[in-house]
């Protein structure tokens, strides 16, 4: 029978299972279970097809009692009749199955006839108690009868609609509940106890603080008859609070009395749902504290409502926050800021506002008298003393104090943060106050952002060459593409002022392409020419790294001015690497297929070099002489840096020191082994024009560089320092594949 209602059996034997099966044949379907668990697990996911349950008491997992009393607690599944049959009758055993919530008890051996009818009477109790328990009064059942036309068809329509359905009416400032559909009995634990307790007043159950809402809405909608909306925390059976959607609407019932007709939705998901949302947008995960949104917010708030009040905005950084990540992990850097989120909450409190603006990057707004450097140092090393990480661990500051408020939340955050970064490197400082020289620097990187558009559409962007010159042979082999700022008013803007806050706000990705445009334009120009060329390498910001099309990019310019890659190389940064390594790696492998030469900025210099040079593969190592500075007083210095060109010759790796400016390096550097070298000692910067003449005078005239390009070398090399052969420039000439098109 399709359609014949469902017995679950529940019987560790399939015998005595068959037996009931073979009895109600034509009455049932059936759904077997073999122990206590299993029929659990049924319930769980088709009570709403049971309409009767016989289980055995001895099961193989729990006994029988459990069992019921697990089923009879469920308020989804207390609707169901539960019949117990056994082989043994006794009295203390029967008042233990009645006890634990049954219907009845069969006692074996019964006749089909018996069973039946003990079957389809407990099935008709049920039924009439949850009957009754919606009609729990005889004047709930006329209200009941009066709304739902005294039908149970109706009945049963209000008890498919969403959440619970009640009907209410007001006196005295009480609440009365009269009428109650299954859902929303089931809405509160199920419990006719908790739902007699609850009916005389329902506002027992609704949360103090929401009262005074709802008399005022219903004091609302009785005047104007507008539905009613709202939500309102109400306590259920088991204590907990949950929050319910209400829509209601005044009737008046054929006696000419009000009665509020209410729906009910339990809505508690939704508005834990919201809380989660509106936590992660005003919280800082890691940490619990507010994020840079919600700590600009409330430090406004705590300014703008104290004016009397002179505040100090102070921004945290944690010191080399980047090594003590790469050398501890993740999982312990996060740690140590929660660390200091602690220390902030603990400290600051209801005394000001704090929150974490980005990465390591901690704000505390606090009134000024508060801001005294010897307390908070030794606040943050009483914080740092119960921490242990394993190295030592500081914090730089940087205090604005605000005079008046004639700037932003945010932009006084800006100014601590300018006044911190001054300080970013020195070791025997950790704080530094905002004044009006951070503000003239601030006004001129606002001049800068302002013009930076213009000044590239304007071709104010000027390609400069610094050369690559081989020792042995005194010529250039190669060159390096340096952007230089010529501005119409203001002259040369130096790109210390500029390429810095470009890496910031995210325009080097712009002034990087112009550049490898400009270097191809150059090249493209001599070959055009039929001058003498050699390769020229372009430098690839941090940021240009996050363009997931990059290599692809480079080389659609490479093909545009109808080069080859040999014609350009590429130089990666250490901070590339640090900030995007994955990316990185994938963009410098795609442009070494497309047949780039990889060149290693600044070796040495950072703190991941070697690690970057693990992973990445790169054909060039540009030695950075700035990290030896003290080789000459230093013989430890000068075993390093012989060291670390021994490392790139046993990869196979081509080397060039940059940055040399003495004999001394140049000798120094000779004797190890590296012949490439760059620098202020053979050429600063220079012109493209100029660059060109120095090219066609070292590889094109046979002249001694003394005479012709005596302006291009250091003031500290002489003319037979500098002087070589025709025959050994054309040699340089064929190993640099210098090449005419």
């Amino acid at each position: 029978m399709n359609n014949a209602p469902n017995m679950l059996i529940v019987d560790s034997k399939n015998s005595n299972r068959d037996i009931i099966k073979e009895i109600f044949k034509d009455e049932y379907s059936f759904i077997d279970a073999d122990s206590g668990v299993n029929a659990l697990e049924i319930l769980e996911s088709q009570h709403q097809w049971v309409t009767v349950i016989v289980t055995d008491i001895s099961l193989p997992d729990m006994d029988g009692y459990e069992l019921i009393k697990k089923i009879c607690s469920e308020v989804t599944f207390d609707k169901i009749p539960i019949v117990v049959v056994t082989g043994v009758n006794d009295s203390e055993k029967e008042t233990k199955v009645f006890e634990s919530g049954a219907s009845d008890m069969i006692v074996k051996p019964f006749t089909p006839v018996s069973i039946k009818q003990r079957i389809k009477n407990a099935v008709s109790a049920k039924k009439n108690e949850t009957e009754n328990l919606l009609s729990h009064t005889s004047s709930a059942n006329n209200k009941t009868r009066e709304f739902v036309g005294g039908t149970t068809e109706v009945s049963a329509l209000i008890d498919t609609i969403p959440g619970g359905f009640g009907i209410f009416s007001i006196n005295n400032g009480k609440i009365k509940n009269i009428y109650a559909n299954s859902n929303l009995l089931l809405m509160f634990g199920g419990s006719k106890e908790y739902y007699r307790f609850m009916k005389d007043d329902i506002s027992r159950v609704i949360h103090p603080d929401d009262i005074e809402s709802i008399l005022n809405t219903i004091g609302r909608i009785k005047k104007t008859r507008a539905p009613a909306d709202l939500c309102v925390r109400a306590k259920v059976l088991n204590g907990c609070w949950i929050w319910i959607n209400v829509k209601g609407q005044f009737i008046v019932s054929d006696h000419g009395e009000d009665l509020l007709y209410v729906m009910l939705v339990d809505v508690s998901r939704e508005k834990q749902y919201e809380e989660v949302i509106s936590y992660r947008a005003t919280h800082d995960i890691v940490t619990g504290i507010y994020n840079r949104t919600a700590f600009l917010k409330n430090t406004y708030k705590l300014i703008n409502d104290n004016t009397d009040k002179t505040y100090a905005i102070i921004v945290l950084n944690v010191q080399r926050f980047k090594v003590i990540n790469y050398l501890f992990g993740t999982e312990h850097t996060d740690e140590l800021l929660k660390n200091i989120a602690k220390m902030l909450r603990d400290n600051v409190g209801k005394y000001g506002a704090y929150g974490k603006l980005e990465s390591d990057s901690f704000a505390v707004c606090v009134e000024s008298s508060y801001c005294d450097i010897e307390t908070i140092n030794a606040i943050i090393n009483d914080s740092f003393a119960h921490y242990y990480l394993g190295c030592r661990v500081s914090l730089n500051m940087g205090i604005y104090i605000s005079q008046k408020n004639d700037v932003s939340v945010s932009q006084m955050c800006d100014r601590a943060n300018l006044a911190m970064q001054s300080i970013k490197e020195n070791d025997d400082i950790n704080y530094a106050f905002y004044d009006e020289n951070f503000r003239h620097k601030l006004i001129v990187e606002q001049e800068i952002t302002a013009e930076m558009h213009k000044a590239l559409d304007n071709g104010q962007f000027v390609l400069f060459m610094q050369p690559v010159y081989s020792v042995s042979k005194n010529i250039p082999i190669s060159a390096e593409a340096l952007v230089r700022w010529i501005h119409p008013l203001k002259g040369i803007i130096p790109p210390g002022d500029f390429i810095p806050l470009f890496e910031k706000n995210g325009f080097i990705a712009k002034l990087d392409r112009y550049v490898w445009e400009e270097a191809c334009k150059y090249q493209r120009r001599q070959l055009d020419l039929k001058h003498k060329w050699v390769p020229i390498s372009v430098n690839i910001s941090r940021m240009s790294f996050y363009n997931e099309k990059l290599a692809d990019e480079i080389y659609e310019i490479i093909q545009k001015y109808r080069l080859t890659p040999k014609h350009i190389k590429i130089e990666l940064t250490e901070s590339a690497y640090t900030d995007n390594p994955t990316q990185l790696i994938e963009a410098v492998d795609k442009l070494r297929n497309y047949g780039f030469l990889i060149l290693m900025d600044d070796f040495g210099s950072g703190y991941s070099s070697l690690n970057m040079l693990k992973d990445i593969t790169v054909d060039i190592l540009k030695i950075d002489m700035r990290f030896m500075s003290d080789f000459e007083k230093s013989i430890k210095a000068g075993n390093i840096i012989t060291s670390v060109v021994q490392m790139a010759k046993s990869l196979a790796l081509d080397i060039i020191a940059e940055g040399a400016e003495t004999k001394s390096q140049i000798t120094f550097l000779t004797n190890i082994g590296c012949d490439s070298i760059q620098g202020y000692y053979f050429s600063k910067p220079i012109p493209c024009n100029e660059f060109e003449s120095l090219i066609r005078n070292s590889f094109g005239t046979g002249k001694s560089k003394n005479t012709d390009n005596h302006s291009y070398i250091s003031q500290n090399t002489n003319a037979s320092e500098v002087h070589e052969s025709n025959d050994e420039k054309n040699n340089v000439i064929e190993e640099c594949k210098v090449v005419e098109l």
